[in-house]
């Protein structure tokens, strides 16, 4: 199971139980990259994207 859920408005957490509001502006990678600077594993075994997250 994947242990990072990004989805279009959201980032869902479950080990951490934690979910965390993204904004509908935002890349997938600064949406990593704040992650990361939280000290949350982004390595791309660990992070399922999901429908409609952009990309660019």
């Amino acid at each position: 199971m994947k242990r990072v859920h990004v989805w279009e408005n959201h980032v869902s957490i479950p080990h951490l139980d934690l979910v965390l509001v993204r904004p509908a502006t935002e890349s997938l990678s600064e949406t990593l990259g704040s992650l990361s600077r939280m000290g949350i594993g982004v390595a791309a075994d660990d992070v399922e994207v999901h429908e409609h997250v952009r990309t660019d």
